[in-house]
């Protein structure tokens, strides 16, 4: 053989050990992107930080949210929450706290790797709210519902536990005038089945 026909043989193999290597690197990153289960329930709990505005005073308050669903297809899911107020807040003689919250979500997410899944939420809940004042002997609650949304991020420990962060707006009434408004963070835990 000449040395052309060797020079073009070393060239096409060394494209060829590139485009193996091309092949192989994208396989493994778009693999996990579709181990997650693709479709099926889950269920969650975890731990909100709400803040609450009521006519013009801001309270926090901690929840623990329970969650549930099911995924259709890795984008789209359907979820009902439940939370419940684990302590109050006092302020300038006025206790308040968050007595429960039941809502449903459409949840949509885009799974960018088989360990992050971001998503957005969109439904329709129901909260209650109690305020009390100790040194008037009064207490008034405001149980009204509103449409709720918000982001999170699941995080992946294995193909069915995933860790979340997400950022909810969970009531807002009257909206412009502050009389009550509800939104905070949540961490909590995911298994699906």
């Amino acid at each position: 053989m000449g040395i052309l026909s060797m020079k073009i043989i070393k060239t096409l193999q060394a494209k060829t050990v590139k485009i193996c290597l091309l092949a192989a690197s994208l396989s493994v990153i778009s693999v996990p992107a579709f181990a997650q289960n693709e479709s099926g329930s889950y269920v969650g709990v975890g731990y909100a930080a709400l803040d609450y505005e009521i006519s013009g005073a801001e309270f926090s308050t901690p929840a623990m949210i329970i969650n549930g669903g099911y995924k259709f297809n890795p984008y789209f899911a359907l979820e009902g929450r439940l939370g419940l107020g684990l302590d109050d807040d006092t302020i300038g003689g006025l206790t308040a706290e968050i007595d429960n919250y039941f809502g449903g979500f459409v949840r949509v997410g885009y799974p960018v790797h088989q360990l992050l899944n971001p998503y957005a939420m969109l439904g329709y809940g129901q909260s209650k709210v109690s305020i009390s004042n100790a040194s008037a002997s009064t207490s008034i609650s405001d149980d009204d519902s509103d449409f709720a949304y918000g982001i999170g991020a699941s995080i992946g420990f294995s193909d069915s536990v995933f860790a979340k962060i997400e950022y909810m707006n969970y009531y807002d009434e009257n909206p412009g005038t502050g009389d009550v408004k509800g939104s905070g963070v949540t961490f909590g835990l995911e298994a699906t089945f």
